[in-house]
């Protein structure tokens, strides 16, 4: 029969140094929630493209992928409509990205 022994996650690794089991757990977890991050992004950027009508696509990307991001408002003017007829498109394309990536809308 083996022989278990317990050991603390945060027992250092060696005299040498401070690193302890949990720092190298993070590192993993960490990484692992970049790849995901990078994978969703891609997967909303191509509904954005491919889904979603002319209007909610120029909304989204003027709200979420420049590096200056426009307002309602601002958007508005641009499009010849009201704040508020802009969030509406803006909700109508999140609910659609939520749906095509089958994320539960409480989430």
């Amino acid at each position: 029969m083996a022989m278990m022994y317990e050991v603390s996650i945060y027992k250092p690794l060696s005299e040498d140094n401070d690193l302890c089991i949990m720092d190298t757990i993070e590192v993993q977890t960490n990484n692992e929630l970049s790849i995901i991050e990078k994978s969703v992004s891609t997967q909303i950027k191509s509904i954005i493209r491919y889904k979603l009508t002319p209007r909610q696509r120029l909304i989204m990307e003027s709200r979420y992928y420049v590096d200056d991001p426009k307002t309602l408002r601002q958007i508005g003017k641009e499009l010849n409509l009201t704040k508020q007829m802009i969030s509406k498109e803006e909700l109508d394309a999140i609910k659609k990205i939520r749906e095509i990536l089958d994320i539960d809308e409480n989430y």
